[in-house]
């Protein structure tokens, strides 16, 4: 396997077997995820429509469209988006950012943000995470930095070394998660090649897909 050379100075396996792995899920995540936004964009449009309109008629439905957190992806902080589903209130102003993102699912909802988070589409955002290369189509889920820390130093490196992913193991589990998953996602991608990881993108990425089309989230 090639060595990385990471920005904090230390080195970590590349878990994708080399640059053509490397290159081929980044072409396949950007044209996979232009496709997707172009052809989501009437229905993310209607999405803003429908959270603007509940905001007209309720003020506590009101606030921002977009929701941020800040996430861990291969090592390194970015801002995950999704659309905003809760309710703004006073009572969150004391909460840090990460103890925020961990309360995230006890807030009150908008009847949109109900709507949004039943059928996973409150997710659709992180197509931009995607294109900009913070995340990729299929990988663990990226959480924040503190509990990242915590199972780094329990032994399980696969989130240092794997791009978080809007798609994966767990994701199509709908979101249960079991010990070691992302470690063993690691260990398939090192030793597949490159079109051997791309089928095994595609099939997890199909799995989730029929996770959101069962339409159970929350």
């Amino acid at each position: 396997m090639n060595t990385l050379h990471r920005g904090d100075g230390t080195d970590a396996r590349d878990p994708v077997a080399g640059r053509e792995n490397q290159s081929l899920k980044r072409i396949f995540d950007i044209v996979a995820s232009a496709a997707f936004l172009i052809a989501l964009s009437p229905i993310m449009a209607l999405i803003a429509a429908a959270m603007i309109g509940e905001g007209a008629v309720d003020p506590k439905a009101r606030g921002p469209l977009f929701y941020r957190q800040r996430r861990v992806s291969a090592g390194r902080d970015f801002m995950l988006v999704k659309f905003r589903t809760f309710r703004p209130g006073p009572d969150q102003a004391g909460l840090s950012e990460e103890d925020l993102a961990w309360r995230i699912n006890e807030l009150p909802l908008t009847r949109v943000g109900w709507f949004l988070r039943r059928c996973y589409f409150d997710e659709l955002p992180q197509l931009w995470n995607i294109l900009k290369g913070e995340m990729g189509f299929v990988g663990p889920r990226p959480w924040p930095r503190r509990e990242y820390e915590r199972r780094l130093a329990q032994g399980h490196h696969a989130k240092r070394l794997l791009k978080g992913g809007v798609c994966g193991p767990v994701q199509a589990a709908k979101g249960r998660s079991v010990p070691g998953t992302d470690d063993m996602l690691l260990a398939e991608y090192s030793r597949r090649s490159a079109l051997g990881v791309l089928a095994l993108d595609l099939r997890l990425i199909a799995k989730t897909l029929g996770v959101v089309l069962r339409a159970k989230g929350l």
